[in-house]
């Protein structure tokens, strides 16, 4: 989140001429990376937290 945040602070940055685009795009582009990577680290985790639930409930005795 803080990666998308600067690329957007350093947007303004391009916007004004003060820094170059290329520098706001390499960053874009890590932010792209960083989001699909939490991405698959929270499905992993849903994943995980639903197979402990469903190993508590067969456990229990719950349908």
């Amino acid at each position: 989140m803080a990666l998308t945040m600067v690329t957007a602070v350093i947007g303004g940055g391009v916007d004004t001429n003060v820094i170059p685009a290329g520098f706001h795009s390499m960053l874009g582009v890590l932010a792209i990376l960083a989001n699909g990577v939490a991405l698959r680290a929270v499905v992993a985790a849903f994943n995980e937290s639903n197979r402990i639930v469903d190993e508590v409930n067969r456990l229990l005795g719950v349908e």
